[in-house]
């Protein structure tokens, strides 16, 4: 989301209905609510999908080579 949130030519203090503090708390990885997340994702124009374990549908911009969808095997 960060990657996102930089691409997109925002600081964190320029999230809408966010401070500065909970966006880093979010791209860190620190513990947060759900609804807070979803707010943040939002507001970069993303949304978040529940999908059953090993059934995830790739994007067709992973075929094109976009640098925003990783594969399975790309985990960091």
């Amino acid at each position: 989301m960060r990657r996102a949130r930089e691409a997109a030519g925002l600081a964190q203090g320029r999230i809408k209905n966010m401070r500065q503090g909970t966006v880093s708390k979010i791209e860190n990885g620190l513990d947060m609510m759900l609804d807070t997340f979803l707010t943040y994702a939002a507001s970069l124009g993303l949304e978040i999908a529940l999908v059953p374990i090993g059934q995830v549908a790739l994007p067709k911009a992973e075929a094109a080579g976009d640098p925003w969808v990783s594969s399975p095997s790309s985990s960091t």
